[in-house]
């Protein structure tokens, strides 16, 4: 759980996000982790996502990972790994005050601010924020938003900044849900930066054990294995820097180089060639370009092109490569050449 804070001018905007992990045991909260990160510069852009641990952190490093980036892209991912997850855990949706998952991107577009606002309790739609011409908007998201909105908007009406406006929020605000660091990020179109680090002034916290709080190792293993025994429907895989390749949409896989243990079912192979140890069945017409050729280079075996027909009849092409050397060529009944 969380509290986002966030302020948007035309050319300038700062965000604020604070560290705390809590979790609800029996109605009660209580703080986990004090030292999460929720604010990520991604490829130009400042990306907050936060909501359940395990969901966000798995989400996040997916969208990281994708060729493309964008409201839209990340839209997409937080719908498909929050279903992934549903599934996988369906008792989240009876919980009380389960918080799922909710992200915040903001970017320059056009040389001006724009915002784009997510959340799985509003159907994932996109709500766009930007600043009016030569004013500003705030947006806060998370635990007391509509409380840390109201005291946003007063503390800028009294001339304080948004240093001393966050600051005062957070550590009013503190709980088990919200605390531990917030780090501040200013963005313009010189970049993104990070100007501060506010320590949040807590009160006295029911914590969880340390003894069940399981390692951050110990964690990513489950996440993973949760997610990869998920059923994966419409999603983009892409693993290695583009070395395998799975489209979502068309279905189509690319991958540099692999290995099948089992058999391959396709309804035509194109391009390249195929090297095989092993015999080729082929149970349809085989059509080859060029040349044909029966044998290693060196090689003293026999090699043999063989008609198979019912019976007791044969039929056959040869080449006696150990011994006589002799090409011989023998009919069921007869051997007959024609002339066009």
């Amino acid at each position: 759980m969380t509290l986002l804070l966030a302020s948007l001018g035309e050319e300038m905007a700062v965000l604020a996000a604070d560290s705390a992990i809590s979790t609800v045991i029996d109605g009660a909260a209580y703080r986990v982790q004090d030292d999460y990160k929720k604010l990520h510069i991604v490829d130009g852009a400042l990306v907050f996502l936060s909501g359940d641990a395990n969901l966000s952190e798995w989400t996040i490093r997916k969208y990281k990972r994708s060729n493309e980036k964008g409201a839209a892209v990340l839209q997409r991912i937080m719908r498909e790994e929050y279903a992934k997850y549903s599934s996988i855990r369906p008792q989240i949706a009876e919980l009380k005050d389960y918080v799922g998952l909710f992200g915040f991107i903001c970017q320059v577009e056009s040389g001006k601010i724009a915002g784009y606002l997510i959340n799985s309790a509003n159907k994932f739609e996109i709500e766009r924020c930007e600043a009016p011409a030569s004013n500003s908007v705030t947006v806060t998201a998370g635990v007391n938003e509509k409380i840390a909105q109201s005291m946003l908007t007063e503390s800028y009406a009294a001339g304080v900044g948004a240093l001393q406006a966050y600051a005062h929020i957070f550590d009013t605000l503190a709980s088990e849900k919200i605390g531990g660091k917030a780090d501040v990020y200013l963005m313009d179109r010189a970049g993104i930066r990070k100007i501060h680090t506010h320590t949040i002034k807590e009160p006295q916290l029911k914590r969880v054990d340390r003894r069940f709080v399981r390692s951050a190792a110990v964690l990513d293993k489950q996440i993973q294995a949760l997610m990869l025994d998920a059923v994966i429907t419409g999603s983009h895989i892409n693993v290695g820097g583009g070395t395998f390749t799975v489209d979502g949409t068309t279905g189509h896989m690319r991958t540099t180089s692999g290995e099948f243990s089992g058999a391959i079912t396709a309804s035509s192979i194109t391009g390249g060639s195929i090297t095989a140890d092993t015999s080729i069945n082929v149970t349809q017409d085989a059509r080859i370009g060029n040349n044909l050729y029966m044998g290693l280079a060196g090689a003293v075996n026999d090699r043999k092109i063989q008609f198979v027909d019912p019976g007791i009849y044969e039929a056959y092409v040869s080449f006696a490569g150990s011994g006589s050397k002799e090409l011989r060529m023998r009919g069921a009944n007869d051997v007959r050449i024609d002339a066009g």
